[in-house]
């Protein structure tokens, strides 16, 4: 969209399991001058794909889950051996490291990112909404008049669009924060009820519920899609616990 985009490396899913497997095995090897340099060039790329305009390249990079997992599977056959310590220390590197990319990026969502109740993968969900919502209000401010006369003012238009997109995730609305928050919990809800076991029902509903909630606390979206989501997603977690605590009782009566 913008010039300076145009022709910047796009970090994708090959190259951010690549280094991430790197990052495994120069942990096994005990290697600080590499380890801290897969590690720049990982994280670091996570973050400037986020901070580029939304791409494919972006909607299918690997999650957060799948790039820990391939750097613990590179340290342990590294290692030659199991070493439930060395996975433990990999993942605690990849939970700080992403909580505090994400929340460097999107500072009004701190508190949310380094809760450790949300779910590492649920991050990039969030970033890609608000990516997307940053996309829409980019379009909307860029030129929309063709012809040499307009010249100047698309110009203009243009220049703001670009300011817009570099301050967009830093200065979040507390409505769009709100949106993406209801569109992401609709999802985990959409898993709840599409789960195989009663623990992942449990489980999902409850991140669904604290997503919902955490939304209404921002307020201020002005998209009837949103209450409709968010109603739609706290419905769906209420009837799942109240149908648990009436079988509960239930079954204690019956004894």
């Amino acid at each position: 969209m913008f010039d300076r985009y145009r022709d910047e490396h796009r970090f994708d899913s090959k190259e951010a399991l690549s280094l991430a497997r790197k990052l495994g095995r120069e942990i096994a090897e005990s290697n600080r001058a590499f380890f801290r340099m897969i590690s720049h060039q990982l994280f670091n790329g996570y973050a400037a794909a986020m901070a580029q305009p939304i791409s494919n390249e972006w909607r299918r990079l690997s999650g957060i889950v799948e790039l820990r997992t391939a750097a613990e599977e590179a340290y342990e056959k590294a290692l030659g051996r199991d070493d439930p310590k060395g996975k433990a220390d990999i993942a605690h590197l990849f939970s700080e490291s992403m909580r505090t990319l994400h929340a460097n990026a999107m500072p009004r969502l701190l508190m949310l990112f380094k809760d450790e109740k949300l779910d590492l993968d649920l991050m990039k969900d969030i970033a890609t909404e608000l990516m997307q919502l940053r996309h829409e209000a980019v379009v909307a401010t860029s030129r929309i008049k063709k012809g040499v006369v307009f010249g100047f003012t698309n110009y203009m238009a243009d220049r703001r669009a670009e300011a817009l997109h570099e301050r967009y995730l830093a200065e979040l609305s507390n409505g769009d924060i709100c949106h993406a928050l209801s569109i992401v919990a609709n999802k985990v809800r959409k898993l709840a009820s599409n789960a195989d076991s009663e623990y992942a029902k449990d489980e999902l509903f409850e991140r669904a519920a604290h997503l919902a909630k955490t939304a209404r606390m921002f307020g201020g979206s002005q998209k009837p899609e949103t209450w409709k989501s968010l109603s739609e997603t706290e419905t769906y977690a209420e009837d799942h616990f109240a149908s648990k605590r009436y079988r509960h009782i239930s079954l204690a009566g019956a004894a």
